[in-house]
């Protein structure tokens, strides 16, 4: 029994601040895959006890057990998902914009603008920042992606190379690096995980493996429902999608950057001025030179 099954069988028990609750997190299992404890205190107005009442009444030692499932549930609907890539074609296009390519260019031209607006106009800084931060914490840095994924993760090491961060890339499409990595892995590590469509399995059995030995995990892809997600510490999101392309790169080059520019902040905040740490000057502290002007 899945965790929704789980929530509609104990439904009719609840009280009613518990209802509300369970009301929420049917209609966004996506969001409760990820969410904190205090975030949905306060978009429900109700106190984190009653939250963990709720888990309790669901039969969870926490909310952290709960949250699991609903990535669990997640994930299993993906899988559940048809594989003959009909979602992954894309319309023709019509007649009209053939018959005017100069049109259709425009068009085309048009979109990405558009994808970009919409991007940037839902752009929130702090989860840049607290990636920024965990890159410039942990010890060792493993980014892997296959195909377009693989372009997005060299241009990021590039990024973090001229920052003096260096990264190992890791091609999920060779299994051969992918096992060559694993004994690399651990809670000093933070993996980067770019998967866009078709999304890579070996790049979410990575992911997975990952996050079993504790490290920390940035995800970087177009939807939660991605199969990399569940196993995620944090998921920054981009669109890629367009009739033209399964997967333009404008806004994610974007988030990419906005992603090392995130690192040069944080990175530069914690460099001591070199102002602040200059020795004294040996006369600092001595009497005015004979022949000199205190105060010019």
């Amino acid at each position: 029994m899945n965790v929704i099954e789980n929530i509609r069988r104990q439904y009719p028990k609840m009280t009613k601040k518990q209802k509300e609750i369970s009301d929420f997190m049917l209609a966004d299992p996506e969001r409760m895959s990820f969410i904190t404890l205090k975030q949905l205190s306060v978009s429900l107005h109700v106190s984190e006890m009653t939250v963990l009442n709720t888990c309790a009444c669901l039969g969870y030692a926490g909310f952290n057990d709960m949250k699991s499932d609903f990535r669990q549930y997640l994930l299993s609907r993906r899988h559940k998902q048809p594989e003959n890539g009909a979602s992954l074609v894309h319309p023709p296009l019509s007649l009209a914009g053939l018959h005017s390519p100069e049109g259709l260019l425009v068009q085309v031209c048009q979109e990405e603008l558009a994808m970009i607006s919409a991007f940037c106009s839902q752009f929130y800084p702090d989860p840049y920042l607290h990636a920024a931060r965990l890159i410039l914490e942990k010890q060792r840095i493993v980014l892997c992606g296959r195909g377009i994924s693989a372009q997005l993760m060299e241009y990021m090491a590039t990024h973090l190379a001229t920052f003096g961060i260096l990264a190992v890339c890791v091609n999920t499409e060779l299994s051969d690096t992918v096992h060559a990595i694993r004994p690399l892995v651990g809670e000093d590590t933070l993996v980067i995980a770019f998967s866009f469509p078709e999304y890579h399995s070996m790049t979410t059995t990575l992911v997975q493996y990952a996050a079993q030995k504790g490290a920390a995990v940035l995800g970087i892809t177009d939807t939660l429902r991605a199969d990399i997600c569940p196993y995620c510490t944090q998921t920054l999101l981009c669109p890629t999608n367009t009739r033209l392309f399964l997967n333009t790169l404008s806004a994610a080059m974007l988030l990419i950057n906005l992603l090392a520019s995130a690192v040069h902040i944080e990175k530069s905040g914690r460099e001591p001025d070199p102002a602040a740490v200059r020795s004294p000057s040996p006369l600092s502290d001595s009497k005015p030179h004979p022949g000199s002007h205190p105060g010019l």
